[in-house]
């Protein structure tokens, strides 16, 4: 009798330090709230494009504008930026076993996210779709969606220009009316002019 619960105790124990063993760990330091919609993603060559790709529909979502910069861009290159690494296995399948997300805010640390599960082992939770895992990764990188101003320079170009030609034409269009109006005796020919002169010296 002794025996069988020394060996219930032995199978119990070595259980235990499997399960220790086969730990699948998930980190994550939320970045503070930004000033900015534009964030700037830094293309790593060593890591799946199906990877940043999936980071960046995630921040889209979450209102963002992203920007891909090439390998050789730094962190300083845009006043948010981020850095990502992701590796697969094989076992059975492949799965992503690693992924971790850095993202710096004028050229310093503003948040990270890690997931691993390098010591997996025989946890069969390690099997997971990366792209759910990259936007609940994100999710909690970045609460929240962004509902502040767009800043982003594309977005500053877009918003229409006066020129030259059309603020003339605006003037042009304002004499006629002062004209009109003085010929039907709504004011006078000095006022007129005083408008005249006020909007052609403008």
């Amino acid at each position: 009798m002794s025996h069988i619960k020394s060996l219930s105790f032995l199978g119990a124990f070595l259980m235990a330090g499997l399960m220790t063993g086969c730990s699948i760990t998930q980190t994550v330091n939320p970045v503070p709230p930004l000033d900015t919609n534009s964030i700037c993603i830094i293309n790593n060559d060593d890591a799946r494009e199906t990877f940043r790709d999936a980071y960046k529909r995630a921040l889209e979502k979450k209102n963002y504008e992203v920007k891909v910069l090439p390998s050789s861009a730094v962190i300083g290159d845009c006043s948010v930026s981020s850095t990502y690494t992701a590796n697969w296995r094989w076992d059975l399948a492949m799965y992503m076993a690693y992924a971790e997300i850095n993202v710096f805010k004028n050229g310093q640390k503003a948040g990270d996210a890690v997931y691993s599960s390098l010591s997996g082992g025989a946890n069969m939770g390690k099997f997971i779709k990366a792209e759910p895992k990259i936007n609940e990764l994100v999710d909690l990188l970045f609460p929240g969606s962004y509902n502040g101003p767009a800043t982003t320079e594309n977005q500053q170009n877009k918003a229409p220009k006066k020129t030259g030609a059309s603020a003339d034409d605006a003037k042009y269009k304002k004499l006629k009316e002062l004209k009109k109006m003085q010929a039907e005796g709504l004011i006078t020919k000095d006022e007129y002019d005083s408008q005249k002169a006020k909007l052609l010296n403008n």
